[in-house]
């Protein structure tokens, strides 16, 4: 059976443990073709031990696939028994959680999370979201705490968009945006988060189509604050005569520190798409690339990410994203009172072919894939200054992970770290002696603690085995 090796980071509260790094140690379970879903960091009951737990699926001698839970807290902070939570004929996906609780999808079965049943945790079915097996639902995300949101199929309404407080009785269509039986196909699910004393209630933000527009608006840019009489479209967009789902289709939806940011074709021109922003009304949605009277317009923007790991002014908010223009694909950033800028260009000949922008460690750096016309390379953008990190990486760059002083990533097939990339460092030290084999694709979660970041245990997956090494400085 073919092997899909997965990588998981896990970041958790280490208090005054060592740096050295330990053996690698085998999580005990029975099962192959793994994949890791996700992970939860929790506040730790074990002093100077990791605390997170790990979800992961594999494949059982008996054809099923089963869902897995490896909780660290147990045994000292040793243990190494992964509990299974329940068997599916179909391979779990969609793996959300709010910190507390874990939510994810079963092919054909629904939406399920994990609860006690008669004293064990086990993975109950919270709703059958998947009527028709041949259409199941997706778009899965935790929009704030304890609220789901997704997109469900049923012959009477179609594909619409649906919400779920995680339990049968709180799981429901949110609205028929299309009337009837036809389809709104909702889609690019964000939130933007409740304030404290929740005096500001959470938004949900998504993109759908309420019908052709001979008929009715085309898709637009959707809010809602979880109840279907005060979820409402703003028509900012617009679809050509042909009801070409690509244009005037709001994409990209990204929550930058509580503002939505997103990519629209405009209403004056619809092959070229514009950097937007909403705050959840009319009056406060606009388009950034048209503020000013030299704004750009046609930058195509995508891979929206957020530039502000902390809560920050309004007036600080800042996006990166690659965009491009007549210079090729380029990094960019925006705040909401400037125009959206250049700030890279890196292959001045052609496209830099900007991909897998990530936030860094301080407020205001991004890192991410480009090309310099040669060789891809591992970039950092920080105050200004772009730098290499990482040189002739290739093009099989992926999976770019922060963790606090540290950065992991895929390379040629093999994980490589880069040590002291805060913000205050200019040096950079790629630790080739932590090289270990990652079959495409790899895949590094990461959940970092608050009370205790700098320390780490590293999750991946050898063979059929989910393994794990704590404080891994040295391989």
């Amino acid at each position: 059976m073919r092997i899909l090796t997965y990588l998981a980071l896990v970041v958790s509260a280490l208090v005054g443990a060592s740096t050295s790094s330990k053996a690698l140690t085998a999580l005990d379970y029975k099962g192959s073709d793994v994949d890791i879903l996700g992970v939860i960091d929790q506040e730790s009951n074990v002093p100077a031990k990791p605390v997170a737990r790990v979800y992961f699926a594999a494949m059982q001698t008996n054809g099923k696939w089963a869902v897995f839970m490896h909780d660290a807290r147990k045994n000292g902070g040793d243990n190494v028994k992964a509990s299974k939570l329940g068997e599916f004929s179909q391979k779990p996906d969609q793996f959300v959680n709010d910190r507390r609780k874990p939510y994810f999808h079963v092919p054909g079965k629904g939406l399920y999370t994990v609860a006690k049943v008669n004293g064990k945790l086990k993975a109950v079915k919270i709703f059958n979201t998947d009527p028709d097996p041949s259409k199941p639902m997706y778009g899965l995300i935790c929009w704030d705490e304890s609220k789901l949101a997704f997109a469900a199929y049923n012959s009477a309404t179609g594909y619409e968009p649906w919400i779920s407080n995680g339990k049968k009785s709180g799981t429901k269509m949110l609205k028929d945006v299309n009337p009837g039986a036809a389809d709104s196909f909702a889609d690019s699910f964000t939130g933007q988060h409740s304030d404290v004393g929740a005096l500001v209630p959470a938004k949900l933000f998504f993109s759908a189509s309420n019908g052709p527009v001979a008929t009715a608006d085309g898709y637009q840019l959707w809010v809602s604050n979880g109840k279907t009489d005060e979820t409402f479209s703003i028509n900012v967009t617009r679809q050509d005569s042909d009801n070409n789902n690509g244009a005037g289709r709001p994409y990209y939806l990204a929550n930058v520190n509580e503002t939505i940011f997103f990519a629209n074709s405009g209403n004056d021109d619809e092959d070229s798409l514009e950097l937007w922003t909403s705050q959840g009304s009319i009056a406060n949605t606009f388009s950034l690339s048209r503020t000013g009277t030299n704004g750009p317009s046609g930058i195509s923007p995508y891979n929206i990410v957020n530039g502000a790991l902390a809560p920050l002014a309004a007036s600080s908010v800042v996006a990166f994203f690659a965009g491009s223009d007549s210079s090729g694909s380029e990094l960019w950033s925006a705040t909401l009172d400037f125009v959206p800028s250049r700030i890279t260009n890196i292959n001045a000949a052609s496209s830099s072919n900007i991909s897998d922008i990530v936030p860094g460690n301080d407020n205001g750096m991004v890192y991410f894939k480009a090309f310099n016309g040669t060789t891809y390379d591992l970039y950092r953008q920080f105050l200004g200054v772009t730098s290499v990190i990482a040189g002739s990486t290739g093009a099989d760059l992926r999976q770019i992970t922060p963790a606090s002083q540290q950065l992991y990533f895929v390379a040629n097939n093999k994980l490589r770290r880069v040590e002291n990339i805060s913000g205050q460092e200019t040096s950079f030290e790629i630790l080739d002696n932590i090289d270990q084999p990652i079959p495409t694709p790899g895949d590094l979660h990461s959940a970092v603690s608050p009370a205790s970041p700098g320390l780490f245990r590293l999750y991946f997956v050898q063979g059929d085995k989910v393994s794990f090494v704590d404080n891994p400085t040295v391989w």
